[in-house]
């Protein structure tokens, strides 16, 4: 059996204090850095201690909660939580919660102090928020910002702001959040620091008492300065433990006694990190609390001498270091946690804790590396664990050429070399960025590289506790593109294929483009709108290619007021009699860039059309304007089945033209070249009617036509 000393806890007496009015959260950084050390102890240690130490002295109508940041998950700027809601008498669920929390997560500050704020503005009473921080917002928010925004919403808020270990930069990042709303920015360096500038933001002194003479009080009963001594030990027949590591992580609460016997209710009261205290008279249940370890027990502390528990903790400590190789120092990136007992709890890199005696599962986790065990943590034993997790660190860069790296973006997929049954491989990561340093096991990969469109394969082999470079050769350079007035621009490999096409590489918009390339030859084609060009060249390795592509091309403005299309098309006519359509529109006036050449425009107006000639020249813009001569003749027929609309102008054969338009109903309406017309009016009884017209350029004429 090891036995348990160390250097003891000097004992701090908090003065009288009050809370200020009003409801208070203190909001806790929940973050991984809170698993930092100051003084060869976690941060996360210091504040749960200073917590428990500054809560215990609060009075009991004091109404004060708890919301904490990345305790619960990593990576997640939303993982904010409300744990205990403000009330009265909420000390002894603060301390146990803040006790309970993991240290995980990111460093969203700003969104935990608005939420903080949003539940405190539910009333009318003063609101006070108290952030401890050991770092600086993650989550792209700022501070400042929201101290303004809270100071102007007109709610009775201050925020107070404990910087815990930060730097004088860090501090000034986050103090504005407390100045922005009249509270205080308060360094602390260490715990006794810690202490001290939660009393100052917590609490506030009495106020001074008023001039006026007060009544004598009652006389009350003087309590000695120490009227309990505990005494500690981690099993019944085990040496008192008097200082040391073990006491420096103990407390003793004091709760009332329900009517089954157990633990009821919090009674403010506690003695932190020492044997010896002062506690009112009465009957207790005396809560003993070392990390996972908890133990309660009835106490009767005496209003006249001294009061004795003896605590007996049944508990076993264990001491273990995660390791990344054999000799190395503990990994703060090796995780352990221990599960059993009703106790889930862990760490990173190394810990010394103590549990209760029992069973448990050990698992520990160091990149893509994991053990587990069955453990048995004895009473009064200390249980050893150096866990060697023998991981390697292949270090990816990708070079264009040998000794020339890729200064950019680059990725990195990482595969089992083995292929399955499948023959595939199976995938282990994919990271990112020159340098990349995962942690693997050891055996046989391959990693993929990627910059631009360029990509390589490597195999390599990772040794435990190896440190190595893997360089991903490419192969590749870098060609520039500039186009001037250019839409789109597209990359094709040179090498024309089997059915008479190119294999696309890339594609892009805009008038200039910028890609990695491996070494070889390209062709590349620039359009705007039906104008283009394309350019070959030619990649090499470890060089910049800069290409200027010039595309022949003028500006088509065409506009035909009045117009419901536009068609353009090469004025050339082919050898089946029809020209090559360029483009079409469904407006007014349309403007699109064209390679130099003539073309015809026509210019539709329900069924009126008229179409020009012109010519577009490299350079140069061509305003076309095409006039549709169209009038616009709207014939009734009451009662008629369908109207009908042919020309007026009869056929050699003495009868009209196929009709122009026909519909059902006893109205129509028709948009028509000028000229002579005919509309006819046909009745369910199989009668008809007709009516001429002349329909001028550009009027609306009205046409009736009645039954006979």
């Amino acid at each position: 059996m090891r036995a348990v000393a160390g250097l003891g806890l000097a004992a701090f007496l908090l003065p009288s204090i009050a809370l200020a009015e009003g409801k208070s959260i203190i909001v806790l950084d929940g973050s991984g850095s809170m698993w930092g050390q100051i003084d060869g102890r976690a941060k996360l240690e210091i504040a749960r201690e200073a917590l428990a130490e500054v809560l215990s002295g609060l009075p009991a109508e004091t109404k004060i909660g708890l919301m904490a940041y990345g305790h619960r998950t990593k990576g997640d700027c939303a993982d904010i939580e409300l744990i205990v809601p403000p009330a009265a008498g909420t000390g002894p669920a603060i301390i146990e919660a803040a006790n309970a929390m993991k240290f995980l997560g990111k460093t969203p500050l700003s969104d935990a102090v608005r939420m903080a704020a949003e539940e405190l503005r539910s009333t009318e009473e003063k609101a006070t928020v108290i952030l401890i921080t050991d770092g600086i917002e993650t989550c792209e928010a700022d501070p400042c910002a929201l101290g303004a925004e809270l100071e102007k919403s007109g709610v009775d808020f201050t925020a107070h702001v404990v910087g815990f270990g930060l730097t004088a930069e860090e501090g000034r990042q986050v103090a504005c959040l407390a100045e922005n709303t009249g509270g205080k920015y308060i360094e602390a360096a260490d715990a006794g620091g810690l202490v001290e500038a939660l009393q100052t933001a917590v609490a506030e002194p009495e106020p001074e008492p008023e001039p006026e003479p007060e009544p004598e009080p009652e006389p009350q009963p003087v309590l000695p300065e120490k009227n309990v001594v505990v005494t500690l030990r981690l099993t019944a027949d085990g040496p008192e433990i008097i200082d040391g590591p073990i006491l420096n992580h103990t407390h003793f609460e004091f709760w009332t006694v329900g009517s089954d016997g157990r633990a009821a209710e919090f009674v403010n009261t506690s003695i932190a990190y020492q044997l010896t205290g002062s506690v009112p008279p009465g009957s207790y249940i005396m809560r003993s609390i070392n990390g996972p370890t908890e133990l309660d027990q009835p106490v009767e502390i005496s209003a006249t001498g001294l009061s004795t528990p003896e605590v007996v903790l049944n508990a076993g400590i264990l001491s273990i270091k995660v390791l990344s190789e054999e000799g190395g120092t503990p990994d703060q990136n090796g995780y352990f946690e221990m599960v059993g007992n009703g106790v889930q709890t862990g760490g990173y890199g190394e810990g010394w804790i103590v549990f209760p005696a029992g069973k448990y599962d050990l698992s520990t986790r160091l990149g893509e590396m994991n053990a587990s065990e069955a453990v048995t943590i004895t009473a009064g034993e200390v249980l050893e664990r150096t866990i060697i997790l023998g991981v390697g660190v292949p270090v990816f860069t990708a070079y264009y050429a040998e000794g020339v790296p890729v200064d950019g973006s680059q990725s990195f997929d990482v595969f089992e070399a083995k292929p399955g049954l499948d023959g595939k491989r199976k995938s282990v990561m994919t990271i990112y960025d020159a340098g990349a340093a995962p942690k693997l096991p050891p055996g046989d990969y391959v990693v993929v590289g990627e910059a631009g469109k360029a990509r390589a394969e490597v195999a390599f082999t990772v040794k435990s506790g190896q440190r190595f470079d893997v360089p991903v050769i490419l192969n590749a350079g870098i060609v520039a593109i500039t186009a001037p007035n250019a839409k789109s621009l597209d990359v094709f490999e040179a090498r024309v294929g089997l059915d008479g096409t190119r294999n696309r590489i890339a594609s892009d918009y805009g008038d200039a483009f910028q890609i990695i390339l491996p070494a070889g030859d390209y062709v590349a084609l620039v359009e705007a709108d039906k104008a283009s060009a394309e350019a070959p060249f030619t990649v090499k390795a470890a060089e910049r290619t800069e290409l200027t592509i010039a595309m022949a091309a003028g500006m088509a403005a065409i506009s035909s007021p009045g117009a419901t299309e536009i068609e353009v098309f090469d004025a050339k006519v082919g050898l089946d009699g029809t020209r090559t359509r360029m483009f079409s529109s469904y407006d007014e006036i349309v403007e699109q860039l064209l390679p130099p050449g003539d073309y015809v425009a026509i210019a539709y107006a329900g069924k009126a059309s008229a179409e020009l000639a012109f010519t577009v020249k490299d350079g140069a813009r061509s305003d076309v304007t095409v006039v549709v001569a169209f009038g616009v003749a709207a014939v009734s027929a009451p009662d008629a089945r369908a109207i009908s609309v042919y020309p007026a102008e009869l056929g050699m054969d003495g009868k009209r033209k196929g009709y122009l338009t026909y519909e059902y109903g006893e109205t129509l309406e028709v948009t028509l070249p000028p000229g002579d017309y005919v509309a006819e009016a046909e009745y369910e009884d199989k009668s008809t009617a007709e009516a001429a017209f002349t329909l001028p350029d550009k009027q609306r004429l009205e046409v009736a036509i009645a039954k006979p």
